[in-house]
């Protein structure tokens, strides 16, 4: 039996995780900006000649790079840090792919989430990408594991496809640990 209770958009949240608030260089801010971009151009209709626009953007991007450490650097400082929750394509705060989910830990271990996807996580009309949905489920269930101790990376991760996840609707997934067992290696 499965305990629909975190489900519920009205029980509240618990403890916030995953949250990094130091953002001295205000990467941070950048990354959101540079997801509004990607959500107002996914599908994007425009009754204006975006070319101005685009040469703007395109100023940006250059002087970015031109500031920009190379990518086997940032690599390396994120590997040594041990700071790859920022990177993460679900939760990370610097990665401008994850999806807009903060997670909870409830009282009972837990893990809840909540996000309203937009149209660029969009596979078939109106609904989340299927793989998109198990990238969700992959990072609730890791994220869940790493809050009782347990680390690791997922193995094996069945998805059954029950019924649509709307697009631009609130949506909560969850996860918890139940068992603290890592099973053996398979051959």
């Amino acid at each position: 039996m499965v305990d629909t209770g975190p489900l519920d958009p009205s029980r509240g949240g618990g403890a916030r995780i995953d949250e990094v608030d130091d953002d001295e260089a205000g990467l941070y801010a950048l990354v959101e900006q540079v997801r509004r971009i990607r959500a107002l151009t996914t599908g994007g209709l425009f009754d204006t000649d975006l070319a101005p626009l685009t040469d703007r953007v395109r100023e940006v991007a250059d002087r970015l790079e031109a500031a920009s450490a190379s990518t086997e650097r940032r690599q390396a400082v994120t590997w040594s840090s041990g700071d790859y929750v920022t990177n993460c394509p679900v939760v990370g705060r610097s990665n401008v792919l994850a999806p807009p989910v903060d997670f909870d830990i409830l009282e009972d271990g837990t893990l809840r989430g909540e996000a309203t996807l937009g149209l660029e996580y969009q596979g078939p009309p109106g609904c989340v990408h299927g793989g998109v949905v198990s990238l969700l489920f992959d990072v609730v269930l890791g994220r869940a594991n790493f809050h009782t101790g347990v680390t690791g990376m997922t193995v094996y991760l069945d998805v059954d496809y029950r019924s649509p996840t709307p697009v631009l609707e609130p949506i909560v997934v969850t996860g918890r640990q139940v068992s603290g067992r890592v099973s053996p290696a398979r051959g």
